[in-house]
């Protein structure tokens, strides 16, 4: 895959003529240095994969989709910094974050594992974008265990320590840029070898899954046609959808997996992919209906779906 379409299928961003990015803060106020680190990290992560010639995988860049919808949001809403968006993470953390014990998913197979720690990929960077420092620690304890049931080593997630360290100390554009290195480091271990290339696909998945429940939260919140259009991804789904086209055909036999290409397949109609303009407010919601399916069934185990533990105490 050459450079210039992982930055088409990696960002998966089609940014409306009418969305302007935020005028952030001078460069020495914190806002900004956040924002360079991200856009560092993003770099970083993308030449990273665009050098390596047996990880050809997209890359899913949560952040820079944030990124564009803080941008476009910014001036409606008169926010001019991250910190003015941690509660709004914060409140999308407890609604979509569901709580996945691996041992219990252990009878489902590697494609639910898999997608599982996509799920927790995105939970965790909700997390930060929230300085969520209980909610992180519980999406890194859920990311590690699930990558030592898809046979990671220990050694391959001492990243997650530094995350750790810098979110007890509130040092979150650190937290944030180790946590990066991780997650590039997760999908590289599976990415090395061929028998396991298709659970790196499927966490690539999973991230997507997650992180658009809480995106589309986000364009309904807000709903316009312009910031409707964040959400036509068609690059991206058709990369993904070609790979999950590619997993060994056992994995195509699971259920989880046939659902999800299902819905691959059924995302285009739903986002006016042959037209200009937005996607109708109704086909938003359908999107997110259709991810968080997808989501509750993955990370589901025995009977029922694990609830969020917040979730849980409140109903106490």
């Amino acid at each position: 895959m050459s450079f210039g379409r992982l930055m088409i299928s990696s960002t998966g961003l089609c940014v409306p003529s009418r969305i302007r990015p935020l005028k952030r803060q001078s460069p020495g106020k914190p806002s900004s240095l956040y924002g360079l680190a991200l856009v560092l990290l993003l770099l970083a992560t993308t030449f990273a994969s665009a050098s390596n010639a047996q990880d050809e995988l997209p890359q899913i860049d949560v952040i820079a989709k944030l990124l564009m919808l803080e941008g476009a949001l910014g001036g409606p809403l008169q926010r001019t910094s991250e910190q003015e968006w941690v509660e709004d993470y914060l409140s999308l953390y407890k609604k979509f974050h569901r709580t996945t014990d691996a041992d219990g998913l252990d009878g489902k197979g590697r494609p639910t594992l898999a997608l599982a720690l996509g799920i927790k990929i995105s939970d965790a960077i909700l997390a930060v974008k929230g300085r969520n420092a209980e909610g992180l620690e519980t999406s890194l304890g859920q990311i590690e265990q699930l990558a030592d049931k898809l046979g990671i080593a220990a050694e391959h997630l001492s990243k997650s320590q530094n995350v750790r360290q810098h979110a007890a100390e509130a040092r979150w554009h650190d937290a944030f840029m180790y946590f990066g290195f991780l997650q590039h480091e997760l999908i590289r271990q599976l990415s090395r070898s061929s028998e396991t290339k298709g659970d790196a696909v499927l966490v690539l998945c999973g991230i997507w899954l997650q992180s658009g429940q809480w995106v589309t939260e986000i364009v309904l919140q807000h709903y316009s046609d312009p910031l409707s259009q964040s959400l036509k991804e068609v690059k991206m789904v058709e990369v993904l959808s070609n790979e999950v086209d590619k997993l060994p055909h056992s994995s195509k036999q699971d259920s989880v997996v046939k659902d999800l290409a299902t819905l691959l397949s059924a995302v285009p109609a739903h986002v006016n992919a042959e037209q200009s303009g937005g996607i109708s407010k109704k086909d938003v919601q359908w999107l997110q209906d259709h991810f968080g399916k997808l989501v509750a069934q993955t990370t589901s185990s025995g009977e029922g779906e694990i609830k969020d533990k917040a979730n849980a105490e409140e109903q106490e």
